[in-house]
């Protein structure tokens, strides 16, 4: 019971793999935000004026950008911790496998 409610404490390797995953992120999503938004806009709007009436689509649009940019930013930074992580888990392997 000793290590009950106890957090690891991270290493500086671990530290700079999320702060560069979280940079990255937040630069692929500056990048991919706009592209998203722009294919699944119409989408989005019709869905909400079919559904619930034109004013909330008029402000759909609005509230799909913010969305769109939230799914971009936590889709960039899963698939760069998944990413950078499966990199170093490939690095050890390879070292591992070479007896070094």
């Amino acid at each position: 019971m000793s290590g009950f409610g106890k957090q690891q404490k991270m290493g500086s390797g671990d530290k700079a793999i999320g702060g560069f995953a979280i940079v990255m992120a937040l630069v692929l999503a500056f990048l991919l935000t706009p592209i998203f938004h722009g294919e699944t806009v119409e989408w989005a709007t019709g869905y909400m004026s079919d559904h619930y009436g034109y004013w909330l689509a008029s402000i759909g649009w609005y509230v799909w950008f913010v969305l769109s940019a939230f799914l971009t930013y936590f889709g960039a930074l899963l698939a760069m911790i998944a990413l950078q992580y499966a990199l170093v888990v490939l690095w050890r392997f390879f070292m591992l496998l070479l007896g070094r």
